[in-house]
């Protein structure tokens, strides 16, 4: 009886994000209003209620994107003197279209998720229709067509309409064909009734809400309305029946085709600027970025895929934003950490009104340091931006000094002092010696001034690790779809994944156990995995900061993404601890190579017979191939003589991946599927069969 009586009743009030309500007068006059604290002015009535008492109501949606496109434009304009209108880009263009077909979509608004990315690379969109299609298909109910879609777009599956003899090609065919027989857009849905059953637009549209809302009593009348009026048209009742069930199968998720146009066509902007100017809409991109270091890294990451170095920041060259610069781009001084956007205008006014600067000290007699503090300048050092003054540690250590003889001197100026013969006389002081920074310290101060790892990455200083993953950081989604695809896994799956650990937090569970979360890092970006107690305490003692690891993980679908739980840890570092098995990798590029290199290898080979499994990376016109020798095993120790014979490949060791995910977890759990590797495994077999192994 008490859940009937709050049945119905209102729990809470939620505001829409975007809604507005417009009337003729002031709309506190003409219905209830509510603010919470300092937020805007709310009507009480809920959607249906405002609607039916006449107000006009309007979502305004605002999109980053725009800045984004707007910051391209400028961008485009301060470096190459060219002015662009978006809104005049030639909607055919063959480049874009080849730039999604790729899957080069990082940074292209709608487009850049890993299952949109594998959506594109299938369809090979050939039209803009495609895009707006797919745009509204990809979503929960409707993508279950984009299979059919694609088919038929590539001619593989022919358009029937077997169960509409009379309707199909008159009345159906001319509104479908556009989607290739698939209801897609609400548009279609109202467009069918006017032409089936001889519905007027409005009244198509009543028809269109009724179905989306499942109005049971309104939509059997629908029915009887739609079935003498395609009767009148000569559509038989059966057939008209069907076609009604159609329609409202698609109407509970038909999406509004003018929505998905003005969205995708915002998408097209984007990839257009990729394709056309890929290094300003980089500068762009992560400029709108730049508060977010992972977006920042991913995007840096982009950037060099497509053949574009992001450099170091630089006092002498570096923007506000991030800056093209020849065919790179220089970081924004914006971006750097502990320095404020007050104190970067400060320095950039100083070099435009007095020329570059040609020292540290030389910066530090110009610039006024109440605004650009010790902290400010050290987070400068760190992140390079001062790098064509000396040695990063040197400059460190000599900051202070600096500092204090740039005060003296703007003292002196602002005194009217000078020496006999002038101030320019006084010579500027010498950085001190200072030991520099071990690699790995360098890199750790660079992530702590610019919130990444810039110049290089700490995986490259440890050979090999990177080998060990059976997938980058940044692909986990996309590799899981595909392993979901093909059937190789039940909804979890075992992955190898190599870089550094950051992020760790160690912490109690509800049940008084203990469990972990930390993030692992690679060039590509960083994904957070979590250690259950069993796991817990077999890898505690491993888990630290900024330490070079392999994760053994069980990969799990979680929402749009994919969950990570730690199944087995191992540090890089101690990896000879405890029995990791390994593989020696073998990488070469078969381009102009011929069959006596292939043949002198296996020679090779069989002379340096050992115990460790040999795999070998080939880039290969088809692409990168991964081929695991059966029955070749390798003496690790002659690894240099190997090299040395063919010194067109190269050659490590490292953790074997394949091994590490066909064994059961020592936790006694995980499943050992989909690990990416097997035996003569190979990403492009025809390359892989021309190999004389």
């Amino acid at each position: 009886d008490v859940a009937k009586s709050l049945e119905g009743l209102t729990r809470h009030a939620s505001v829409h994000a975007a809604g507005v309500i417009i009337a003729r007068d002031a709309v506190q006059e003409l219905a209830p209003v509510f603010r919470t604290g300092d937020g805007p002015v709310v009507c009480q009535y809920d959607m249906g209620s405002v609607e039916e008492l006449g107000f006009l109501k309007m979502d305004f949606l605002g999109l980053r994107t725009l800045s984004f496109v707007e910051a391209t434009v400028r961008i485009v304009q301060q470096t190459y003197g060219e002015t662009l209108d978006p809104d005049a880009f030639e909607l055919d263009d063959p480049k874009v279209f080849e730039l999604l077909s790729r899957g080069d979509a990082a940074g292209v608004f709608q487009f850049e998720s890993p299952g949109m990315v594998d959506t594109l690379k299938k369809l090979k969109p050939r039209r803009i229709q495609d895009l707006i299609a797919v745009s509204a298909l990809y979503r929960p109910g409707p993508m279950e067509n984009i299979p059919t879609y694609i088919r038929r777009h590539h001619g593989a599956e022919e358009v029937t309409w077997g169960d509409f003899p009379t309707a199909g090609e008159a009345h159906l065919a001319p509104i479908l064909e556009e989607t290739y027989g698939i209801p897609v857009y609400q548009e279609q849905i109202m467009q069918i009734a006017q032409r089936v059953a001889g519905y007027s637009l409005g009244e198509a549209d009543l028809l269109r809400r009724a179905m989306g809302k499942k109005k049971l009593a309104e939509m059997e009348q629908q029915r009887a309305v739609f079935e003498k009026g395609a009767g009148e048209r000569g559509i038989p009742a059966d057939e008209a029946n069907r076609i009604f069930d159609l329609l409202e199968k698609f109407a509970n998720y038909g999406f509004n085709k003018s929505h998905s146009a003005a969205y995708t066509l915002i998408s097209y902007q984007t990839a257009y600027l990729k394709a056309h100017y890929p290094i300003a809409f980089a500068a762009a991109l992560l400029t709108v970025e730049r508060a977010n270091s992972d977006k920042v890294a991913q995007y840096v990451a982009d950037a060099r895929h497509l053949g574009i170095d992001v450099l170091p920041p630089d006092v002498n060259e570096s923007g506000g934003d991030f800056t093209p610069v020849g065919d790179v781009i220089r970081y924004g001084l914006y971006g750097v950490k502990n320095v404020g956007d007050t104190a970067v205008d400060h320095l950039l006014r100083e070099r435009e009104r007095g020329g570059r600067f040609t020292s540290l000290f030389d910066l530090c007699k110009r610039v006024d340091t109440q605004l650009l503090n010790k902290r400010a300048l050290e987070s400068l050092a760190k992140g390079g931006a001062f790098d064509a003054f000396g040695d990063r540690a040197a400059l460190l250590a000599g900051l202070e000094g600096a500092m204090r003889w740039g005060a003296a001197q703007r003292e002196q100026a602002a005194g009217g002092q000078f020496g006999l013969f002038g101030a320019e006389t006084l010579p500027e002081p010498v950085l001190p010696d200072a030991a520099a920074f071990a690699p790995l310290e360098r890199l750790r101060l660079e992530k702590e001034a610019l919130g990444l790892y810039l110049s290089s990455h700490p995986m490259a200083t440890y050979p090999g690790l990177a080998d060990a993953a059976t997938v980058r950081v940044a692909e986990i989604d996309a590799w899981y779809a595909r392993s979901r695809e093909a059937g190789s896994t039940n909804g979890r799956v075992k992955v190898v994944l190599a870089g550094m650990l950051q992020s760790v937090v160690k912490r109690p569970t509800r049940k008084g156990t203990m469990m972990a979360r930390f993030e692992l890092a690679d060039e590509t970006g960083a994904r957070e995995v979590v250690a259950f107690s069993r796991t817990f305490e077999a890898i505690q003692d491993l888990l630290a900061e900024d330490v070079p690891a392999v994760l053994v993980a069980e990969v799990s679908e979680d929402g749009d993404g994919v969950r990570l739980v730690a199944d087995r840890l191992i540090r890089w570092d101690r990896r000879h601890e405890g029995g990791v098995p390994e593989v020696a990798v073998l990488s070469f590029d078969l381009h102009g190579l011929g069959e006596h290199h292939l043949l002198e290898l296996r020679s090779c080979l069989d002379e340096h017979a050992g115990a460790t499994p040999v795999r070998l990376r080939v880039v290969a016109p088809e692409g990168t191939i991964h081929y695991l020798l059966d029955g070749v095993r390798l003496d690790t120790g002659a690894l240099g003589a190997v090299q040395d014979t063919c010194p067109w490949l190269e050659a490590r060791v490292t953790v074997d991946a394949a091994a590490l995910t066909r064994e059961r977890g020592r936790n006694g759990h995980g499943h050992g599927q989909g690990n990416g590797y097997g035996a003569r495994h190979a990403v492009n077999s025809n390359g892989a069969d021309a190999l004389p192994f």
